[in-house]
């Protein structure tokens, strides 16, 4: 983030973070969403704090906050409880922005707004699940765990993983797709095999030049972003949530332990 605010800087660009799965996590004591113009969160269901959907916008600029506000509400020029308690609530407001219907309703910010006050309790217990998980699979060669870098706080929204690390890597330096598949067949079958276990799976993240509209739109291949695409064919993530209790964490490290592959 340093290097990409000095380019901006030098060119007069905006920095819009994507930390919608970032909750939690930081970079040199700072939390992610405040370290650009902007930061966007998600409140979808899977994520650490949710509201159900929706999400947030963070910044620090007070005209563009003011402005983000009119937008959500239509681009009016206040809201409707500011001209509620105005001396002529009667009143319509003016809208200086061409916005949008995007209000939060008050029952997901109230949800949200109870969860916020337990925030640091949900992010250390799914870092502590995680690191349960760190100490169980870290001999793990067939299995690389997440990354525990200086400088950084990791949020746990999720516990990615990438399947067989080493065969992956060089797949994806060679751009051999035909390797990469045979792995994400691999994955697959051992998913097909934890999840008649009882043990639900994703992969850990998407390769967006892979889906199907970014693909037809641009005309690109898998190979075009040959990490993007392994990490879409061949990464796990296990199972991580805030109440997950000591035996299910348990029969979940004893059958990936279990695991011959």
């Amino acid at each position: 983030m340093i290097a990409i605010n000095r380019i901006a800087a030098k060119h007069g660009l905006w920095v819009v973070e994507d930390a919608a799965c970032g909750f939690g996590a930081r970079y040199q004591g700072q939390h992610v969403g405040t370290l650009g113009d902007t930061g966007c969160f998600s409140f979808h269901p899977r994520k650490a704090i949710t509201t159900g959907e929706g999400g947030m916008i963070t910044t620090s600029n007070a005209v563009l906050a003011e402005k983000l506000r009119r937008l959500r509400d239509h681009g009016a020029a206040m809201s409707d409880l500011q001209r509620h308690m105005g001396a002529r609530p009667y009143l319509l407001a003016d809208h200086l922005d061409a916005g949008y219907n995007q209000r939060m309703t008050d029952i997901q910010a109230a949800l949200g707004s109870a969860q916020m006050a337990r925030a640091n309790e949900i992010i250390k217990e799914r870092q502590r699940l995680a690191a349960r998980y760190d100490q169980a699979f870290a001999k793990l060669a067939w299995l690389q765990l997440p990354a525990k870098l200086t400088q950084y706080e990791h949020g746990y929204q999720s516990y990615p993983c990438l399947f067989q690390p080493e065969r992956a890597k060089a797949a994806a330096a060679d751009r051999n797709i035909s390797e990469i598949k045979a792995i994400n067949e691999a994955r697959n079958a051992w998913m097909d095999q934890l999840q008649q276990a009882g043990i639900s799976t994703r992969p850990a993240t998407h390769a967006v030049h892979m889906l199907s509209f970014y693909k037809k739109k641009y005309g690109l291949q898998p190979d075009d972003f040959p990490n993007a695409f392994a990490a879409n064919d061949c990464s796990i993530s296990l199972p991580l949530f805030h109440g997950m209790t000591q035996v299910e964490q348990d029969f979940v490290i004893a059958t990936v332990l279990a695991a011959r592959l």
